[in-house]
């Protein structure tokens, strides 16, 4: 029997590609090809005022992955491009395509606008003028007209980024001129659409609040969730991701609505009318989705559920565990589990202790509490209210820890550039005084090597005090006859 489900489910997914051809009406079967460049940057160190990310890597790859289920031909997939491999990956995505192909971008990262248009920073992005940052950043502007350039007809371009962009740059005058803008609206080619995370002045969520173990932002993971479904056309499928974000981000009281740029031809889907797609349940973790389920509904009945499914499943310890904490809660108070911000009558001492132990809101008091009364009747809330807070320190702690990692690949950076403009200095003046400053700040640097070949050839060569005085040479340390050579 598992042999036959696995043949029917192959046999299903060879159908999905065959027929995910007929998605577009205007793709000319036979010819037309769909092609996907994805691009994800996360590690932002070349500057102080750019601040790294978390999940646009986790984002560019997993949307890579979803456009190759839906049965995309080829899908270019980068992570943390400097500006030299965007270009790079940008024109060898363009020359890729060919007049009635369909295309579809996708960047998460980092995006700034300024009065010539929006950019798309790579990690290396030199921000020390505006002149400066447009000439070592990506134009979004120029990606869509090469874009058009290529007859494609169909392209979707899609940028995961803040649209409150924080980042300052110093303008001709050398004032400090402040990016705040973030990307501006843009106007699509014929044939294009340009979808944003983000509305002007909205900041783009990676996460709904530090609980949120999702690997995906907010967008990114709304987006791949409704391009799964089958014949919903591009217009449609987007409207339905801008309600969604909207919602989500409401509910931890933020504004973000994506924003749609739409000048397309024709009816694209990421999954045709015709398509057959198999149930996500059956090709992925249907066991993992049955116990993320049973953790948010969190109720003795969900945990049954699962144990009932799989009763020797993987998860089988942690809903014994879960459910003995509720089956205690609703022993002690069958008609309402108190929550431990709500005063109980103190008719007696047990009861009194445990209003001391809401009130503090500390781990200190919840032990003298079931040391005290290790079979209490609040001992379950106690328990859970430990979890809770135990957690609450988990999190600061893996807070910390990321602030110190980020501040050593800061104090990193910081220390190469100063390591670069030191070297940039020492050949300029090529001097062997200049090599010898150099090597003795930076003996064991990355360029000590250089820069003691270097100061051989300046001693060598010889120099000038000034443009009038004789040419001197460095005689090396040590002994010699007057008048030799």
């Amino acid at each position: 029997m598992k042999s036959l489900t696995y043949c029917l489910r192959g046999l299903l997914i060879t159908l999905m590609l065959a027929l995910s051809a007929g998605w577009c009406a205007n793709a000319q079967p036979g010819t037309a090809k769909r092609i996907a460049l994805v691009i994800g940057n996360d590690n932002y160190l070349h500057h102080p005022d750019v601040p790294r990310l978390n999940k646009a890597g986790n984002d560019a790859t997993a949307m890579a992955a979803e456009l190759r289920a839906a049965g995309f031909d080829q899908v270019l997939l980068h992570r943390d491009l400097n500006y030299r491999d965007m270009v790079k990956a940008v024109e060898t995505f363009l020359g890729a395509i060919t007049g009635g192909d369909q295309a579809v971008v996708f960047f998460a990262g980092h995006g700034v606008q300024f009065n010539t248009g929006n950019y798309l920073l790579p990690t290396d992005i030199e921000l020390s003028t505006q002149a400066t940052m447009e000439k070592t950043s990506y134009s979004l502007n120029d990606l869509t007209i090469k874009l058009a350039e290529t007859k494609a007809s169909f392209s979707l371009v899609i940028v995961d980024a803040c649209r409150d962009n924080p980042v300052k740059v110093r303008g001709p005058s050398g004032r400090t001129m402040d990016a705040a803008r973030g990307l501006s609206p843009i106007e699509p080619a014929k044939g294009q659409m340009v979808v944003y995370s983000a509305s002007r002045g909205q900041t783009a969520l990676d996460r709904l609040s530090q609980y949120d173990d999702n690997p995906n932002g907010v967008f990114t993971r709304e987006f791949i969730t409704h391009m799964r479904k089958p014949g919903v056309r591009i217009e449609d499928m987007v409207r339905d991701v801008q309600d969604s974000v909207e919602k989500l981000a409401q509910s931890v009281s933020h504004e973000q609505r994506p924003a749609l740029y739409n000048e397309a031809r024709g009816n694209f889907y990421f999954y045709g009318p015709t398509t057959v797609k198999v149930d996500n349940s059956a090709v992925a973790d249907p066991e993992a989705e049955t116990w993320q389920a049973a953790k948010r509904a969190g109720t003795v009945d969900g945990y049954l559920a699962y144990k009932k499914t799989y009763p020797t499943g993987r998860y089988v310890g942690a809903a014994d565990i879960e459910l003995a904490i509720l089956q205690k809660l609703v022993a002690t108070q069958p008609s309402k589990v108190t929550p431990i911000t709500s005063p109980l009558p103190t008719d007696n001492p047990e009861t009194a202790l445990w209003n001391e132990v809401k009130a503090s809101g500390s781990k200190e008091y919840l032990k003298v509490y079931m040391d005290k009364y290790p079979k209490g009747r609040y001992l379950a809330l106690a328990k859970v209210e430990w979890k809770k807070l135990d957690d609450a320190e988990k999190a600061q702690q893996a807070r910390a820890e990321y602030e110190r990692k980020q501040a050593e690949e800061q104090a990193k950076a910081e220390q190469a550039r100063a390591e670069q403009q030191a070297w940039d200095s020492a050949k300029a003046a090529d001097t062997p005084d200049g090599y010898t400053d150099f090597l003795n700040a930076y003996p064991q640097g990355r360029y000590a090597t250089l820069a003691q070949v270097a100061r051989d050839k300046a001693q060598k060569r010889g120099f000038k005090d000034c443009a009038e005085c004789p040419e001197m040479v460095v005689v090396p340390a040590g002994s010699f006859t007057m008048g030799s050579g």
